[in-house]
């Protein structure tokens, strides 16, 4: 049923974005991950262990998902962002 209706919808979409839980803790991200295109890998930022990533990242290429990336969420700034801005003027900060 998903695969159908994912099928239906590429041709009405340019983009099509499906929010789905930790693949380590529930495989229904793992069945969105061989049906996509690409998967992207979200990161959280001092909480999550590398080899915790590597691993989600490992069952997604066995699962038959293609990972094309990863984001890095929850990023703290310990000096003040204006600082960031003056040393970084082209990150988006």
């Amino acid at each position: 049923v998903m695969e159908q209706a994912i099928e239906h919808m590429k041709p009405l979409f340019d983009l099509i974005v499906i929010d789905s839980q930790g693949v380590l803790k529930d495989a229904f991200g793992i069945a969105f991950a061989k049906l996509a295109d690409g998967s992207i890998l979200v990161v959280e930022a001092e909480r999550t262990r590398a080899p915790v990533a590597l691993e989600t990242k490992r069952v997604l290429e066995s699962g038959g998902g293609n990972v094309i990336g990863s984001v890095l969420s929850k990023r703290r700034f310990y000096i003040p962002k204006f600082i960031y801005r003056l040393l970084y003027p082209h990150d988006g900060i």
